[in-house]
């Protein structure tokens, strides 16, 4: 049967089921309906116990259930067999159990569709909750629209129902849509106003984890003191509280700041503990996205074999959770090690499918970040248009982000290209504009990857007496980050702009 053929034979099969259906009188059809729901209940080992939902954030023990996997259809048929309140017990039960089924079982799309379909079904502000994990969901699965429609609904029941622990929840997750859209002036004020209420309400933990939240979005908005100051504060609370998923997050969070500021041995402590506590909490998504992390320090510090292991595992975890998100961050990155090694081929197309799945979800920040390194490739290959055209691309994505730390980068990116392809003082301009404010975000390795880019660029002038002090500064810091593989590429990169240059300069000291 060819293709069309099949297509042909599927919808006229389905208009006949439907018309099928239709025949049936409505008490007939509801009876069909109870029968259906008995024999589905009795062959997979009758009713579940019942579930009992505790506040915003803690769950109830779930054990498996074989009728779980069929919950929405079960949901389906109680509602339709006009069996009365007894019915739609039932389907509650079965949708409350397939929406947390889905939530374990990595599931984001079934869990968003039964807590859409439970909220529907229950009175006050049960709804606006039951949406917001809807909501939730439905950003994990990568679709940023739709779960900002859903989390502005349970946001408008909540406050219409006077419930302010559950609008803080709904304001928490609406600032997390909002910062992974590139909203990061919105999703600043809607964390502060969250964590101020869930203060009040005298519930610290979930303070604690927005607090870590807003830490990560400052450190994006290059504000990388005030980040720390954030995650630590939101570490001591976790600390008290003694949760160990929480816990984990915070450490994680904590070693991102600490790794752009340098203290790499500080960070590498800070992601194995974040690592040894989410593995004993069973978060296996959180663990993929601190395993990301942890190799990009790894290759940073020399360790290329062990980072893209890491990578890979990481990869393998964003892929069995659904997190779709940090599968284009991973892809990205792994692209970008095999331009480092000069896998161009092979790298071309990781790029590429990593900045669609990012374009798809709606990272604004992180399509931007694996543009730049895109550009890079092209700029290596000496395909300047396609360089430049890559890099203006990142530029715009990182301004329509906020992202001020990656607008800086990038700036320096094109700086490098307009050097690499004849227009030296333009660069020298470029970066005399850019470093005050790098030097102001207190972010040591973009820091001193600008400070050595502008001292080749100073060689290619021939301002040596300049580029000296200038090169002394970024290579020290290169050297305090232990970054092996950044260092030996600053040095073969100053000894070749030495010798296009015509200049002597001793390698390793001066430029």
């Amino acid at each position: 049967m060819s293709a069309s053929a099949e297509t042909a034979y599927l919808f006229r099969h389905a208009l006949l089921r439907d018309a099928a259906y239709q025949l049936q009188l409505p008490g007939d059809r509801a009876r069909l309906h109870g029968l259906a729901f008995a024999l589905i209940e009795d062959l997979f080992g009758g009713r579940p116990p019942e579930l009992r939902l505790l506040a915003a954030g803690e769950e109830a023990p779930f054990a498996p259930h074989a009728t779980d996997a069929f919950g929405r259809e079960l949901a389906a048929h109680a509602r339709l067999s006009q069996s009365g309140e007894a019915g739609r017990e039932a389907a509650r039960l079965y949708l409350l159990r397939a929406a947390l089924a889905g939530e374990r079982d990595f599931q984001p799309d079934t869990a968003s569709a039964a807590w859409e379909e439970l909220s529907a079904l229950v009175p006050g502000a049960e709804p606006g909750d039951f949406l917001r994990r809807a909501g939730a969901n439905v950003f994990e699965a990568g679709r940023i629209g739709r779960a900002e429609a859903l989390l502005e609904r349970a946001l408008a029941i909540q406050r219409k129902s006077g419930n302010a622990r559950g609008e803080a929840w709904v304001m928490g997750n609406l600032a997390a849509v909002h910062a992974g859209s590139g909203r990061l002036g919105p999703a600043e004020a809607e964390y502060e106003r969250a964590i101020r209420m869930h203060r009040a309400a005298g519930n610290s933990r979930v303070a604690g984890v927005t607090l870590g939240n807003l830490g990560e979005l400052l450190r994006q908005a290059g504000r990388t003191q005030e980040a720390e100051l954030r995650c630590r504060e939101a570490l001591e609370i976790h600390r008290r509280e003694g949760r160990d998923k929480s816990l984990g997050m915070a450490l994680g969070n904590l070693g991102i700041v600490c790794m752009q500021t340098g203290r790499v041995e500080e960070a590498e402590r800070c992601y194995e503990e974040a690592l040894a506590l989410l593995r004993r909490a069973g978060e296996r998504r959180m663990e993929g996205v601190v395993l990301g992390n942890r190799a990009m320090l790894l290759a940073q510090r020399g360790r290329a074999d062990e980072s893209r292991l890491q990578q890979e595992q990481a990869l393998a975890l964003h892929r069995e959770t659904g997190n779709r998100r940090f599968e284009g961050i991973a892809l990205g990155t792994i692209a970008r090690n095999l331009r480092s090694q000069g896998a161009f081929d092979e790298a071309e197309p990781m790029f590429r499918r990593a900045i669609e799945v990012l374009r798809d979800v709606g990272d604004v920040r992180s399509e931007g970040i694996i543009t730049s390194n895109f550009g890079i490739l092209w700029q290596k290959k000496e395909r300047w248009d396609e360089a430049e055209r890559c890099l203006q691309r990142a530029l715009a994505l990182s301004r329509q982000a906020g992202d001020r730390g990656s607008e800086c980068d990038i700036l320096g990116l094109i700086a490098g290209l307009l050097l690499d392809s004849g227009f030296p003082e333009k660069a020298a301009r470029q970066y005399e504009e850019v470093l005050p404010i790098v030097r102001r975000s207190a972010e040591v390795h973009s820091l001193a990857s600008h400070l050595c880019n502008y001292a080749l660029v100073l060689v290619s002038l021939r301002r040596t007496a300049e580029a000296v002090p200038v090169w002394e500064e970024g290579i020290g810091l290169l050297g305090k980050l232990g970054d092996q593989r950044i260092l030996a590429e600053a040095h073969a990169a100053m000894r070749e702009a030495n010798h296009r240059a015509g200049v002597q300069s001793p390698e390793g000291g001066g430029a």
